[in-house]
Order: structure tokens, then sequence, then C-alpha cells
């Protein structure tokens, strides 16, 4: 099977990682393929390609996975069996729309985070490769963060937390390459996320072997016990001193190494490239078969 991954802004590298969990775990061929360079610098196969080349990879293709909005640059194209996987702003703000466009489309919709199955799309995680090997933490406690948007994030309070939390260093990772993030990344004692869950920084970490703290409403927290049985993260009220707290117990070693494994068995229940590849195939498969 040919599979054509196909995002315009690439959400935490999703298309990348999807072809490489599809790459290392399966003997179908999968090319992964975005129309803008970010400085994030995720990898792909084809970066800015042109409406030509979209259509060439297109025909190549026997099963096309969209991410977001990229369903605009095969407008016009003979329908082939798709999947699309939306992964979180625009989807939220009129999930609605975009589950119509799928039906109308004859798309399976997939989303990449727990709580946007609100509305009816079915779970695909995001998958990172296994970096527990290159997980070298420093001898002070390091607390890091790795906003893609400050306020988004509400850095700031997390900041003031860290400042007033005895034995923490900040370590902020803003601005640089994926490369050099994760570098910065796997020198941290514990990481923070954000406040809707949690995302590609979690799993990134909980791929090297490091604990996270985040948040998330009442109604995700209930949805993630009933679907896993525990919540993955040290969770917090997004307040200073709800955060402050939590950042002086889990450097008790007993939190310390219980959040630890937790993170790093979920990450391998759920993230890890082999799993996802497999819930890969089995979309791929029924999208071929029509949906059915």
């Amino acid at each position: 099977m040919r599979i054509l991954q196909l995002a315009t802004v690439d959400n935490g590298g999703a298309t990348w990682f999807y072809k490489d969990a599809l790459d290392q775990h399966t003997g179908h061929e999968t090319r992964a393929v975005r129309t803008y360079q970010g400085w994030l610098q995720y990898p792909a196969d084809v970066i800015a390609p042109t409406t030509k080349r979209i259509a060439s990879l297109y025909k190549w293709a026997d099963v096309v996975h969209l991410h977001d909005e990229a369903g605009a640059l095969i407008a016009g194209f003979e329908p082939k069996p798709t999947v699309i996987t939306y992964h979180g702003t625009r989807y939220r703000a009129a999930p609605e729309q975009y589950n119509q466009r799928c039906k109308e489309r004859g798309w399976l919709l997939t989303v990449s985070t727990l709580d946007l199955t609100e509305w009816g799309g079915r779970w695909v995680p995001t998958p990172r490769r296994d970096v527990s090997r290159d997980y070298n933490p420093a001898k002070t406690f390091v607390v890091v963060h790795a906003p893609t948007c400050r306020d988004r994030k509400r850095t700031d309070l997390i900041i003031e937390a860290v400042k007033q939390a005895k034995g923490c260093k900040l370590r902020l990772i803003e601005g640089v390459p994926y490369r050099k993030c994760m570098q910065r990344k796997a020198r941290g004692s514990v990481l923070i996320d954000g406040w809707l869950g949690y995302g590609s920084n979690a799993v990134e970490a909980w791929a090297m072997g490091m604990p996270v703290i985040s948040s998330a409403s009442e109604c995700l927290l209930s949805k993630m016990r009933y679907v896993w049985g525990y919540v993955p993260f040290w969770d917090v009220e997004p307040t200073k001193d709800s955060l402050l707290q939590a950042l002086e117990a889990i450097r008790w070693p007993g939190y310390y190494k219980r959040y630890k494994a937790l993170g790093r068995s979920h990450y391998l229940a759920y993230h890890h490239p082999y799993h996802v590849a497999q819930r890969l195939v089995r979309l791929y498969q029924e999208a071929k078969e029509g949906g059915k």
C-alpha cells in the first residue's frame, strides 16, 4: 500500500512521525509532504511542492492521509480512499462544519487528541520514537517548558511558579529547531506541558522517561479515567499556587518514580510507533473498503 501524508502547516510533525511509524513497523510505502517550511524544521520527504508535484504524488498513492486544512490541496482531484486527522484549534472552533465536510467527501475522520473525540472523531495518537537512551537529566532539578505560543501555554504563570519553587531551575525552550529542542529537553527532570490535557511535548518527555505536569478540564480528566483508568500526568489547577505545590511535591522520590513510570507506561501503550502504525493500517484498509 502506498500512502501519502499531506499537510499545509505540519502540526507537531504529524506527517513525518506517522510516516516514520509506518516505515519502522509495516511494509507499506509512505511519503510525508507539507507545503510550508516552518522554523521548527520537522523532517519531510517533500517540502513546498508545486501543484504539479502534489498531483503526481496524489496519483502515486493508494490512500491519502490529510491533516487539518490539506484538503484544499487536492480540490478537483479524482476521489481516493482518504483519512483526515484534525489536530486542535480550528476543529475545536467548528467541529460540526468539519464533520459535515468529511461526510460529504467520504473521508474517515480522526483526531490527534482525546478531547477532540467529543465530536465523533476516532483518536489516532501521535507517535514518537523511543528515545530513552538519549535521556540525560542534569544533576540539578530542571523544569522544562517548550511553548510554541506563550499566551496559550500561559508561560508567564509557569515562569513565576518555577522562580518561587525551591531548588528548581527553569529551562525555557523557544525558537529553536526540533532536533535542538529535543537535545535541550533531554536535560530536564520534569516537563510542564499545557492546559488542555497533553500534547507532543508530553509524549516526547514520556518517550525519554521524564514525568509531566499538566492540566485538563474535569470532563477530559473523567474521559481519561474512563478510557485508560488513570491520568498519565500530574494534574494541577492552572494557577501559580497549584503549580508551585506540584513542583515541590513531585521532587519527593516516591512521587517522582510513580509519575515517571506512569507516563512511560502510557507512552508504550499508546504512543509507541508500533501501536500507532497498526491503528493507521487498519484505518487505511477501512478507507479502501469504503469506510465500511
